[in-house]
């Protein structure tokens, strides 16, 4: 693509390499949220450290590649009511940060306050992470008609 050439980068198109890299870092990030929902559910009556060790491996990579996702998003400065709003709260947006840093980046503890502090911030930051997860679903969904 030519450096002159404009595009509306506030509209998806699969077609724009830069949006295709985006929607694979959905793939990625949707695919680890699916399983950690699934480790949960099973893992429910197991309480084993296998169970733990699953459940905290695929957490930990969903959350690395929602951070991803809200970086892209700033980047193409797609525009999106619900995710804009959500996009605000620059509190849980440092917690996703420095927990996916955390996750990427070795960590000479096993209990850093980078993991610590998104994994001890309650209730309120899980919904926030969900309902982000959920708001880029259905703005791939769409644009796309699924995801």
């Amino acid at each position: 693509m030519d450096k002159n050439t404009v595009i509306n980068k506030k509209q998806f198109d699969l077609k724009n390499a830069e949006h295709n890299s985006f929607h694979r870092y959905f793939l990625w990030a949707n695919y680890f949220k699916i399983r950690f929902d699934e480790s949960i559910l099973s893992g429910q009556n197991k309480n084993s450290i296998l169970s733990n060790f699953e459940s905290d491996l695929l957490l930990s990579y969903w959350y690395g590649a929602l951070f991803v996702l809200v970086e892209g998003w700033r980047i193409l400065k797609f525009e999106d009511e619900k995710l804009n709003e959500l996009l605000t709260d620059e509190d849980n947006i440092l917690k996703l940060r420095r927990y996916r840093n955390a996750v990427f980046h070795f960590q000479r503890s096993l209990d850093d306050k980078k993991f610590m502090n998104m994994i001890e911030s309650g209730t309120e930051t899980v919904l926030w992470v969900r309902e982000l997860h959920e708001s880029f679903e259905l703005f791939f969904k769409k644009y796309l008609g699924k995801y």
